[in-house]
């Protein structure tokens, strides 16, 4: 679409633009961040209203205290003025909606002021119905001595509606409110109309029902197009004739052409979009390491960009010169030169990337490094070939996350980027050829750890899609046949990675978990009056259990795996089991360190696997030989009732008469068969040398025995002693519902399940919650701290 601005008659040239539309609104992104943002405040301050209200309850009768000093200068009762607020600020700032005709503004103004009533009354409704009694007191005001709930709907609608209305850099009605709006709570809080955290509450519902209904409907965009863009061109001293928008993502782009016959390249940088750019790089500067603070504004930015051209344009590297910067509403336009005739590098068939044209790609790069500028986003778009002159030449462009004192490592991998790039557009030899003869053989050596997806822009991502295997032959092929393998691993770029990420997970439900179900009080009185001897035994034995399951996973291992290590690896599922149900964080770390012994994924899981068929097998042949041994034929075990016996039966009949069903045969076939095929010859490994099947019924055995020796000894701590198959039986049923109910380390239904089944065989109550408050303490709680640790180690060695 091509439309002119000007005219016949006009002193100025008439200016065609093509291809620019321009959007009656936009979604901003700010916005989508303020609705997090106010999601996240309303969740502080219920926190703090539930939490520590003692603390806001006192700072508000601080405040409070000022009302007798002030009275005399509040003319206007504070209940009136609210109501005024409410009421004459939204109907000024509607007036000046509809006089500048923005009628949809209006609309969605009001729209937002209603949601807002309507969300802050539901939220109040639900608070005196269903809210607990500390919320409730965190946000009351106390009047004629009692509590009253205080959370000013009024308030909420009114942050609502100014909200939606626009930023009051925009509309003076919208910035004059808000002014009458942060003074009606000052005087609301210190005529103690209002609770602190109520009226915050309130502001906040208001704020993120404003800012939804901003985002869904839309608001009017204050980017600059069409006539502006040449406006601010003319102010510059340009005189355009033509302005071409580019395609592509990011920053807009246009091919600028001037009366003069000037080819020039206009960039766009639009402030809305700069919260989204500034997101990105404050994400990627916490993730990955050597990444610079990005700048905050589009201003900014425009600023950086010239700067960082001085400096390259300086070291005689081919690089558009910036011509103009200027602004234009919520716009900021960089003018620069536009390499006639250039293509870029995406554009060109490999028969047209020749050794030359490879040859002044590393030769323009490393001009660039002299300076200590790095680009850090080379891809096929940011590299523009000119090929129409007698001479090719290179061009670097789209600076926006360009470095100035770039590190070492920072270069470095933007030469990997390039290796990477060039390898992509014309194969790898002829990419590594071209390196060898630019580089050194140190410099290319040291790209090796580098060649890692992390390192490597977006557009050059999706372009090796498909293609994975290609960063490895890169890799390979610079080390050579007798080279290092080591030197081939790639360098820990990320900071913030998947592993970290899980750790830091890992660490925070370890500490929810421990603040909202430990009782202090409890454990401490069970400590105290047992015996202490008889705890630091079950401790002891708790320890032991680590080297039996160390010991199994070895023995069962495809390939061999150091003890030391899977000890260590045990004692950090014991943190883990916090982030995870019973068994499940378990299986996945051992599953973990079996991958990095080098074993595929398909065995690591079909070896963890039959280690817990070795354990549940090894455990029935323990419990018969336990209940041989200490002659439990009178013991009080809990018989099977006829109507288990029966529940039973018709689950194995439902479960035959489902495999009748050929589609359902066929989905367990595909999903059992592979399992089987996996774990039959490590089955038949195991039975074939006899010393392996030793160590894991050794292993499974001492893992047994820890467990039910540390209950042993926790009742025995209280004076009460059980045969051997008793205390057995409570520890699997214990562990058993901790499987069953899949909460994080089994709390709550280890705890429950075993307190019932000691009572079940004739514990006192009292008894059977002290020892299993100590049980747990010592074989769970106390191993947390060192399951940290040793966790810690592992990923320090990239061992899980």
């Amino acid at each position: 679409m091509a439309r002119p601005t000007g005219g016949a008659g006009a002193v100025e040239p008439a200016v065609t633009v093509v291809d620019d539309p321009v959007p009656e609104t936009v979604r901003e992104f700010s916005d989508a961040v303020g609705i997090v943002l106010a999601v996240l405040g309303v969740t502080l301050t219920l926190l703090l209203a539930s939490f520590a209200h003692g603390t806001t309850t006192g700072l508000a009768q601080d405040v409070k205290g000022l009302e007798g000093v002030l009275r005399q200068f509040v003319i206007v009762p504070a209940a009136i003025l609210e109501r005024v607020v409410a009421l004459v600020l939204p109907l000024a700032v509607l007036a000046e909606l509809v006089v500048r005709r923005e009628t949809r503004q209006a609309v969605s103004s009001l729209v937002a002021g209603v949601l807002g009533v309507v969300v802050c009354s539901a939220v109040v409704a639900l608070l005196r119905r269903a809210g607990p009694a500390d919320l409730v007191l965190g946000l009351s005001v106390v009047r004629d001595g009692s509590p009253e709930l205080s959370v000013p709907v009024s308030l909420a609608m009114v942050a609502a509606l100014l909200t939606a209305a626009g930023p009051r850099s925009r509309r003076r009605s919208v910035a004059w409110s808000w002014r009458a709006v942060w003074v009606t709570v000052g005087i609301l809080l210190v005529t103690a109309q209002a609770a602190l955290l109520g009226a915050a509450l309130a502001l906040l519902l208001g704020r993120g029902v404003g800012l939804a209904v901003r985002y869904v409907v839309g608001v009017p965009t204050g980017r600059a197009y069409g006539e502006e863009l040449v406006g601010a061109l003319r102010r510059a001293g340009f005189r355009p004739v033509r302005i071409t928008r580019c395609p592509g993502a990011g920053h807009r782009r246009y091919a600028l052409t001037t009366e003069d016959g000037r080819e020039l390249e206009m960039t766009v940088l639009d402030s809305d979009r700069q919260v989204a750019a500034l997101l990105s790089r404050l994400w990627e500067a916490v993730r990955v390491r050597e990444v610079g603070a990005p700048p905050l504004s589009a201003r900014e930015t425009a600023e950086h960009l010239v700067a960082l051209t001085a400096l390259v344009r300086e070291a005689g590297a081919r690089m558009p010169a910036v011509r103009a910067v200027t602004v234009a509403r919520d716009s900021t336009v960089l003018v620069q030169d536009r390499p006639g005739g250039a293509a870029q590098l995406s554009q060109l068939a490999p028969v047209q990337i020749t050794d030359e044209v490879l040859r002044l790609v590393w030769q323009e790069l490393r001009r660039v490094h002299r300076c200590g500028v790095a680009h850090r986003r080379l891809s096929s778009g940011s590299v523009l070939v000119e090929l129409t002159g007698p001479d090719p030449g290179v061009w670097f462009t789209r600076w926006e996350s360009g470095s100035i004192a770039a590190s070492e490592l920072v270069r470095r991998a933007d030469l990997a980027q390039m290796l990477t790039l060039l390898a992509v557009r014309v194969g790898t030899d002829r990419a590594l050829r071209s390196a060898r003869e630019s580089l050194t053989p140190d410099e290319l050596a040291g790209l090796v750890p580098l060649l890692q997806p992390v390192a490597l822009p977006r557009a050059t991502r999706e372009e090796l899609r498909g293609r994975r295997e290609l960063l490895a032959e890169l890799r390979s092929a610079v080390v050579g046949p007798g080279g290092d393998a080591a030197a081939a691993e790639p360098v820990q770029l990320v900071r913030l990675g998947g592993r970290q990420a899980f750790t830091a997970t890992a660490a925070t439900v370890a500490v929810v978990v421990v603040l909202t179900t430990v009782n202090l009080d409890d454990i401490s009185a069970a400590l105290t009056a047992g015996d202490w001897r008889w705890s630091v035994a079950a401790f002891l034995l708790g320890l032991t259990t680590f080297a039996g399951v160390a010991a199994t996973y070895v023995a069962l291992a495809p390939k061999p795996v150091p003890f030391g290590r899977a000890v260590l690896v045990q004692v950090a599922a014991s943190f883990v089991a916090l982030a995870a149900p019973a068994l499940v964080g378990h299986a996945g770390i051992n599953v973990r360190m079996f991958t990095r012994q080098g074993i595929d994924t398909a065995r690591a899981l079909a070896a963890v696997g039959l280690v817990q068929v070795s354990q549940f097998v090894v455990t029935v042949l323990l419990l018969v030989v336990l209940a041989v041994l200490s002659g439990a034929s009178t013991a009080p075990i809990p018989t099977t009732s006829p109507a288990t016996l029966l529940t039973l039966a018709a689950v194995v009949g439902a479960a035959g008469a489902a495999l009748l069903v050929r589609p359902l045969r066929e989905w367990l076939a595909r999903k059992v068969l592979p399992v089987v095929r996996q774990t039959w010859p490590l089955v038949v490994t195991l039975v074939s040398h006899p010393r392996r099947l030793a160590l894991t019924v050794l292993g499974n055995v001492v893992t047994s025995l820890g467990w039910i020796l540390a209950l042993y000894c926790s009742l025995a701590a209280f004076g009460t002693h059980l045969s051997a198959i008793q205390v057995a039986l409570v520890y699997f049923a214990g562990n058993a519902a901790g499987s069953v109910v899949p909460t994080p380390g089994g709390i709550g239904s280890i705890d429950v399940a075993m307190i019932a089944g000691l009572t079940a065989v004739g514990v006192g109550p009292g008894v059977a919650v002290s020892a299993t408050v100590v049980f747990r303490v010592v074989t769970f709680w106390v191993q947390i701290p060192l399951g940290w640790v040793a966790l810690r180690h592992l990923m320090r060695r990239n061992a899980v």
